[in-house]
């Protein structure tokens, strides 16, 4: 069995790649990004990334994960 790890996208850039560093030297075998343009926490004002943004430099800064992005089949003209 294979486990996967997702960071929240509301955390700025140097949490991110603190969970996917720590995610990768502690054994999780990929690295889930999601494409969702509203944040998944309590206060929704706050920013949110753009998934394509983060998910290339995950993917270029922890090579021991595989690293993909969930839903972008599903994203629109109006997800701007």
């Amino acid at each position: 069995m294979r486990f996967g790890f997702g960071p929240g996208a509301s955390s700025n850039w140097d949490e991110t790649l603190e969970l996917c560093r720590h995610a990768e030297t502690s054994g999780w075998d990929a690295i889930w990004y999601a494409d969702h343009f509203m944040p998944n926490v309590a206060d929704p004002a706050g920013p949110t990334n753009e998934s394509w943004t983060f998910v290339s430099p995950i993917a270029a800064t922890c090579r021991g994960c595989g690293s993909a992005i969930w839903s972008t089949a599903t994203r629109t003209a109006t997800h701007r």
